[in-house]
């Protein structure tokens, strides 16, 4: 392995593989959306479970707080029918007896009722029904019996839980009619059929509870108080759904509740929380399976897609490896995909560029080392040349007598010229160019182009014509050098033309580039010459050197331009100088 080749791989070994780019693209693109989605169906699914669940246990809350109101109803409509009473007319029963016919029937419903008891408006006792031993003075206390006369309701007050398990309300509410008060009835009711009747489950999908305002279990007072660590709005009566964990049974449940403010309950629904979210854990365990599956396939997919991505560079790399290692001729396929044809496209671009610059570079390094040679042939053949050319001269004034030997001296100082001509060309392609630019403008370029041009066509009858813009152009140029190109495209077009033809130089302006054509009427250039006209030793005349428009095309690029050649559809040919505008910079 080279050094060159050794430097490459340590750079590619630093740099991201791009195999790597596109997986982990994949793998972002892939787990992305299906993290973003599986969220979204979790969260969805939770909350229609829960929305479900809730509705569930909140008509089973609706049902059985019904069942209890509906009981309540039933005793108000008992005691309240006491004020017809025969007793509240001034019974004459014994007490405990069933003479008074209403009295009898509300209190015989043994039930419902543990003792009840008919009082007249001064809370005189005028008849009683009672299992149990209980003094007058016991029985209700003046706030209990100041509370029942101020309210309309039928009044109940706490209850409490028998030895048997049994539960017991007590109760009492005024006796009035159409005259006023009657009188008052009071009755301690058995609530423990009502309420197992209300707690009797249908579903084992969830669980009843009844709460006091102590917190205890109104059914199973001997757990303790369970209300420590319940949500304070289960406590008091919410129909949204309430997680918790309960203390008595340790358990995860989630619950609705509804209060019955008349006997200061509170009724309690929950279900299972494990039960309620089961189908949650399912679905979570099918995304996590399918998101597993979508992982493999587009890992899948990432790899046949790297491979097809990676293979024309893979390619293009090879084929760069045997260029550089000489087969400058090789090419790049390529390949089927548009993309990948594209960039070998540019390759192999690239390659032909390089070819050319490479022969180019070689045609000028051998010019360089020509014009370095022909420097110092020209500086060794100019005094030599002199000599010749003044003896030639001296010989020519010994024949000027002799019209034959005169006519020998005239083509030998013709051939000296053309040699020095040849000469003096040879050494400026030959030597570095300074160029020494200043802004000049395009009047003042072409009144020197016309001034020398007037030796050349005057002669030979040629019209020359330079358009001049009517608005003021500058260039930044070196004058005596511009001078010099024009020079030699005005006797180029010249000596194409016939006599009395026509040379026309006009000018024009695009994306701040001044272009300005030489054109004649003359024959054209051969179309095979186009391609090489520029290069140094290539002429169409026989009397030619072939360096007059290389010195040209020189010159014209030294100044940032540009230089091109060729035929017009009318006849003739015509050369484009192509220069920068100068532009003034302004503070």
């Amino acid at each position: 392995m080279t050094k060159n080749q050794k430097k490459t791989a340590s750079q590619s070994s630093r740099k991201t593989s791009l195999v790597r780019q596109v997986w982990i693209g994949m793998l972002m693109a892939c787990l992305f959306p299906i993290i973003v989605l599986s969220y979204q169906s979790y969260h969805c699914s939770r909350q229609a479970v829960i929305q479900l669940q809730e509705n569930a246990l909140n008509a089973v809350a609706h049902l059985k707080e019904r069942q209890i109101q509906n009981w309540l109803d039933e005793r108000r409509r008992d005691l309240r029918s006491l004020v017809k009473s025969e007793c509240m007319e001034g019974c004459t029963c014994a007490p405990g007896g069933h003479g008074c016919r209403l009295f009898g029937v509300v209190s015989a419903r043994e039930a419902t009722y543990e003792a009840l008891y008919l009082y007249d408006s001064k809370w005189t006792l005028l008849q009683k029904h009672t299992e149990h031993d209980v003094l007058e003075a016991d029985l209700l206390t003046d706030a209990q019996k100041s509370k029942i006369a101020g309210s309309d309701d039928l009044v109940f007050f706490s209850a409490h839980s028998h030895s048997d398990g049994s539960v017991s309300i007590h109760g009492g509410c005024r006796l009035t009619d159409m005259s006023g008060l009657k009188g008052y009835a009071f009755a301690m009711m058995h609530a423990t059929d009502a309420i197992e009747v209300v707690l009797e489950k249908r579903n084992r999908s969830y669980r009843l509870r009844i709460l006091d305002t102590d917190g205890y279990d109104v059914m199973n007072p001997g757990t303790g108080r369970i209300n420590n660590t319940l949500p304070v709005k289960l406590l008091t009566g919410t129909e949204q759904l309430q997680s918790y964990r309960t203390t008595d049974q340790g358990e995860s449940m989630v619950g609705v509740s509804k209060s019955i403010p008349a006997l200061r309950w509170t009724l309690i629904v929950e279900a299972d929380e494990l039960s309620t979210f089961k189908w949650l854990t399912i679905l979570r365990n099918r995304s996590i399976t399918t998101a597993i599956l979508a992982f493999i396939a587009a890992m899948v997919i990432a790899g046949i897609l790297t491979r097809s991505i990676t293979a024309p560079f893979k390619l293009l790399a090879a084929t760069a490896r045997k260029v550089s290692s000489g087969n400058i001729r090789l090419r790049a396929d390529p390949g089927t995909a548009r993309e990948s044809s594209e960039v070998a496209a540019a390759f192999n671009e690239m390659l032909d560029s390089l070819e050319f610059l490479r022969k180019d570079l070689s045609q000028q390094t051998a010019l360089a080392a020509i014009g370095q040679l022909s420097s110092s042939v020209v500086h060794e053949m100019r005094n030599p040349l002199s000599s010749i050319r003044l003896n030639i001269q001296a010989l020519a004034k010994k024949v000027e007598g002799d019209p034959v030997h005169l006519e020998l001296a005239e083509i030998a100082r013709e051939q000296t010229d053309r040699l020095e001509h040849l000469l003096s060309e040879l050494l400026m392609y030959g030597k570095p160019v300074v160029l020494e630019k200043s802004a000049v403008s395009f009047r003042k370029l072409s009144r020197w182009i016309e001034r020398d041009a007037t030796p050349i066509i005057e002669d030979r009858e040629i019209t020359l014509h330079i358009r001049t813009p009517d608005q003021p152009i500058h260039l930044e140029i070196d004058l005596q050098r511009m001078r010099q190109v024009f020079s030699n495209l005005i006797e180029n077009a010249v000596q194409a033309c016939d006599d009395n033809g026509t040379v026309e130089i006009a000018i024009g302006t695009i994306d701040g580039e001044l272009n300005i054509t030489v054109t004649d009427n003359g024959p054209g250039i051969p179309e095979i010459d186009l391609p090489e006209l520029f290069q140094p030793f290539v002429t169409g005349r026989s009397d030619g050197t072939g360096l007059g428009l290389a010195n040209v095309k020189k010159i014209v690029e030294l100044h940032g331009g540009t230089v091109g050649a060729a035929n017009r559809p009318v006849g003739g040919a015509e050369f484009t100088v192509t220069l920068p505008l100068f532009r003034e910079e302004r503070p």
